[in-house]
């Protein structure tokens, strides 16, 4: 592969291995030497010095790997296992290899050094949570013991950390099948393995700040789907079948055994599918057992803004690579995990949230001879740039998507890349404030995320994207990204303003030719009185209703309302004459307030039932002003008990009299009603009558009626309509 992430072929190459090798580049794709495990040759393609006799297996998948010296510029190691298969004590071994010597062309200077017996044909590498060193990781025979070696500037360390999880690795094998695959792109480093010989299929994360595993899900249910896998650059990652005719693509994301078996479907069939590895262009090839001149292809959506990222399946192309006449078999390089994904740029980043340490780190730091940062943040002054290869960065411009560039310096070459860091799910609710306490304004608190935030917790629970406030309090928001998981929070505290006092008094009655003075007065108020006048008083001299609204230097707003009546007779009303059946009351009411009152009988209450024919008069009377008001009350036979029917409405809306009330005493009978003009045509029906007939759009003249209730008791009719 070249430093742009283009998958190029090296034609001349002279290793043929069944099933796999593992190859080094420098930062630029340059290839610096390869090997299957037994032999190792140099960019010429000629074996190198001392490359020979190493323990691993060409015929094993995953037999061998190599690994930078971390800061050691042309040093690295060479990781071997060899294989049940030729029943051999299964030893893990190292071998060193100096690039300086021999011209550049390098060579072996230390070969098959023990690191430990009876192990599983499976090695691994990964970067160290410090972003400089690595860890070697594999799992031993006949038990359930991952084990991760440290690689560091100093060497190897040889005590390996040991972690007792999942699937006890024993049996019989007949071949090297199998993958052990991790994801360091993101905290949760997801780890699979697959062992389809022996049915094992099973998922696991890696912490690679202790070396420790965890998180175990068993997915040997589905053993059949995994005889190769690989993780793609997201928590996504896809397996080969035991058969090599199909290729599946499952969610690892959260580490749910149940979520990620529901998450598998096929994005492939066809016939000898071989081994699966992720390549600096992004692209995951396919080896190919049947066709072994080409590769195929998996390619998926790599936008950070892409919310429904996973729904979209990845790509299968076949034959997407030729290979000319270089035949492949079922094997691919191995490599370290992530060590070379340049769509991130050409810098790879631990992710962190915002506020906290972000560490990059160039690829290939063996072949590195200095880099230039730029982070796209200003506002962090002289941090924003540094000339470290494994810089760390604060960043301090919330709410951004920045485009960090990194220029590599490294043999005389210069190369420039780039990459994201998503701080969008930062925001700011804004200063503290104020509300108006009355009435009740609203504040809507709105932070405009609509990028990188995978879910909203306002302080109530809510999980909007926006929070309407209504009364004083201090609210927050708590956001978490759509990568990385980070969780962001922002609170504002609302007070309340005061709001004017304005109160125009009860409702009140005055006599024909007083005036009423009403005063809003507020310091520093504007107002505004129903008439559109601005005065704080307004003086009444009629009846009516009365408004004022009072608006303060904190803009807040009051208002009330007044209705003053005179007293005249129109004022006091007893209603309209009426007609009751015998034996009932109805209740004549002339209530106004502030008014002292005589009736007929000399009682002086502001009511009065009437259950008898007659005329009836009442006499309000304040200060020295006094009207009156009749009304004449008929009875008439033949009415329902407890049950009264008006023979007279008149619908002016007045508020009087205005429908056809059918009172029963009895709230829960239900009445069918059907009314009918003096030609006998319908004119209303109601199966369940509300009392809501007001004659509208009928003349004046009389209906007739009848009615019948829930007890198929029947009444007849007449009514008048007087408008």
């Amino acid at each position: 592969m070249n430093g742009k992430g283009r998958v190029t072929l090296s034609p001349n190459h002279s290793m043929n291995a069944k099933g796999g090798g593992a190859t080094i580049s420098d930062s630029f794709g340059n290839l610096l030497f390869y090997t299957d495990g037994v032999s190792v040759w140099s960019r010429d393609h000629k074996r190198m010095v001392n490359g020979d006799g190493l323990n691993g297996n060409p015929a094993t998948t995953q037999t061998v790997i190599i690994v930078p010296r971390p800061l050691h510029r042309y040093k690295y190691y060479i990781f071997t296992t060899s294989s049940r298969k030729d029943n051999t004590q299964n030893a893990l071994s190292y071998s060193e290899v100096d690039m300086s010597l021999q011209g550049g062309l390098g060579e072996v200077i230390s070969k098959n050094t023990l690191l430990l017996k009876n192990v599983s044909e499976k090695v691994a590498a990964t970067f160290h949570g410090n972003n400089q060193d690595f860890w070697l990781l594999t799992h031993t025979w006949n038990s359930n013991t991952f084990l991760a070696y440290k690689v560091d500037s100093a060497g190897i360390n040889t005590s390996g950390v040991e972690t007792q999880i999942g699937s006890v690795y024993s049996g019989a094998i007949s071949t090297g099948r199998g993958s052990f695959r991790l994801n360091t792109f993101f905290d949760a480093n997801p780890v699979v393995v697959t062992l389809p010989d022996i049915g094992i299929f099973e998922m696991l994360r890696f912490d690679n700040v202790k070396g420790t595993f965890n998180s175990w899900a068993n997915l040997s249910s589905m053993a059949d789907r995994a005889a190769y896998a690989e993780f793609s650059t997201f928590t996504r990652f896809y397996t080969v079948s035991t058969k090599g005719d199909e290729i599946f693509e499952f969610d690892a994301n959260g580490n749910d055994e149940h979520r990620t078996k529901a998450s598998s479907r096929t994005i492939a069939t066809g016939t000898g599918f071989g081994d699966l590895r992720l390549a600096a262009d992004g692209y995951i090839y396919v080896a190919s057992t049947t066709n072994a001149n080409w590769l195929h292809t998996i390619n998926y959506d790599l936008s950070f803004d892409q919310p429904t990222y996973y729904s979209k399946p990845g790509i299968f192309k076949a034959n997407a690579l030729s290979l000319g006449a270089t035949n492949n078999l079922a094997g691919l390089p191995n490599t370290i995990n992530n060590y070379a994904a340049s769509w991130w740029g050409y810098g790879i980043s631990r992710i962190a949230c915002f506020g906290e340490p972000t560490t990059y780190r160039g690829f290939f730091p063996n072949s590195i001879d200095s880099m230039q940062w730029d982070f796209d943040d200003p506002a962090s002054g002289a941090s924003n740039f540094s000339k470290e290869i494994s810089p760390t960065h604060v960043f301090k411009t919330p709410g951004k998507l920045f485009n960090i560039s990194a220029t590599f310096y490294a043999r005389g070459t210069v190369e420039k890349g780039s990459l994201l860091y998503d701080a969008r799910y930062v925001f700011s609710l804004g200063a503290d404030t104020a509300l108006c306490e009355s009435p009740k304004q609203q504040l809507i608190l709105n932070p405009g995320l609509s990028s990188g935030v995978k879910s909203f917790k306002w302080q109530d629970g809510s999980t909007g994207p926006s929070f309407t406030v209504t009364k004083p309090g201090i609210y927050w928001l708590e956001t978490t990204s759509q990568v990385g998981n980070c969780t962001f929070r922002d609170s504002i505290k609302v007070t309340a303003y005061p709001t004017p006092v304005v109160n125009l008094g009860n409702d009140t009655t005055m006599c024909t030719g007083k005036t009423l003075l009403l005063a809003a007065r507020n310091p520093g108020a504007q107002y505004q009185w129903q008439d559109g006048s601005t005065n704080p008083v307004f003086e009444v001299s009629e009846p009516g209703i009365y408004h004022v609204s009072v608006t303060n230097n904190f803009g807040c707003t009051s208002a009330d309302t007044i209705k003053v009546y005179y007293l005249t007779p129109p004022t006091i009303n007893l209603g309209n004459d009426t007609t009751i059946c015998e034996g009932t009351e109805i209740l004549l009411d002339a209530t106004l307030p502030g008014v002292t009152y005589k009736w007929q009988d000399g009682s002086t209450g502001s009511t009065l039932k009437v259950s008898k024919a007659g005329t009836y008069w009442v006499e309000g009377s304040i200060d020295v002003c006094s009207a009156r008001d009749y009304i004449t009350i008929r009875t008439r036979q033949g009415c329902l008990d407890n049950v009264f029917v008006p023979n007279i409405i008149t619908p002016n809306a007045d508020g009087l009299n205005d429908v056809f009330e059918v009172l029963d005493a009895d709230k829960n009978n239900q009445w069918q009603i059907e009314i009918y003009n003096r030609f006998g045509r319908s004119v209303f029906k109601a199966s369940n009558y509300q009392n809501n007939w007001d004659a509208s759009g009928l003349s004046e003249g009389v209906y007739y009626y009848m009615l019948k209730d829930t007890a198929n008791r029947i009444l007849k009719g007449y009514v008048e309509v007087i408008r």
